[in-house]
């Protein structure tokens, strides 16, 4: 009976390039247990460097680094740079093996992370079969949480209630107030005083916005009254997607390509949220004073 031995990368493969080459076979991302994706990349423009691979698939996009050996620093902090600028949810570096303070940093890593990593070591044998195995993953619980945000909008929108916390602690924001409950943490509404109008900050997985609502009697020509009296609050900022209910109409407008995946930057995406619904906010107030003395009248 023949044995097969192992055979290391570097010897199998005259360069890492080759292994990406075959690594970026769609069959290949589903043997190894990754998923299934419609479009994969080879060597991604990235910043100034260029990323083994981008696969593209329904709500998920993936990257990989391979490397020869034992994995070092270096790919992993590649591998981290290629995963937040094509803004990834699966991140996953192959090579012959992992030091065991990587294994553990990257254990620790999806504990914390919206992105899913993966280590795998790869071997091939004397029969040119390649051995794949999975040495770090999401936890089963983490990976089912993950797939429920991709295909159900609802928890998708869903942010941790940490998010909006320093805007409520703010005794300076118009948005201050009490903590937002876990199970209403899509984001942080404030009505206008006296008025039936609502502004809204909310914090989708990619982008931020603000919404404002129109509720009562005859909100359609609340909104034409808008359109007509603060044209510069409808076009500075960028464009409006317009909803009528029959009953209130709603105007939300998208304020930062960022989102609740983008955890590094949530500091900049807060400012610009309460920097522009305040703005918003003002502005509507002096519509709704304006309303009402055109009532005495």
């Amino acid at each position: 009976m023949k044995i097969a031995k192992r055979i290391p990368l570097s010897q199998y493969y005259e360069r890492e390039s080759a292994l990406s080459d075959a690594l970026s076979e769609r069959e290949s991302l589903r043997r190894i247990g990754l998923g299934n994706f419609r479009v994969v990349k080879r060597e991604v423009p990235t910043g100034d460097m260029r990323a083994d691979i981008v696969a593209y698939g329904d709500n998920q996009v993936l990257v990989i680094e391979n490397q020869f050996g034992q994995a070092d620093w270096s790919h992993w902090g590649l591998l981290e740079c290629y995963a937040y600028y094509h803004n990834a949810n699966m991140a996953v570096l192959i090579a012959d093996e992992f030091p065991q303070l990587m294994i553990d940093a990257c254990q620790r890593r999806n504990d914390t992370s919206d992105i899913q990593w993966y280590l795998i070591s790869v071997y091939i044998d004397s029969l040119e079969q390649h051995h794949f195995n999975i040495v770090v993953q999401p936890t089963q619980t983490l990976r089912e949480h993950q797939r429920l945000n991709t295909t159900n909008q609802g928890d998708m929108d869903r942010v941790d209630p940490i998010f909006w916390q320093p805007i409520r602690d703010d005794e300076n924001c118009i948005f201050a107030g009490k903590p937002v409950p876990p199970s209403n943490n899509y984001g942080i509404e404030k009505k206008i005083k006296g008025t039936n109008m609502y502004v809204r900050l909310q914090l989708r997985r990619d982008h931020a916005s603000i919404r404002v609502k129109f509720d009562g009697e005859h909100p359609p020509s609340q909104m034409d009254i808008i359109k007509q009296m603060m044209p510069e609050l409808l076009t500075t900022i960028g464009g409006w997607e317009y909803q009528n209910r029959g009953d209130s109409v709603t105007a939300t407008i998208k304020v930062i390509d960022r989102g609740r995946k983008d955890r590094n930057h949530w500091d900049k995406i807060r400012q610009v949220l309460v920097e522009q619904g305040t703005r918003i906010y003002e502005n509507l107030l002096l519509i709704g004073n304006y309303r009402k003395q055109r009532e005495k009248i």
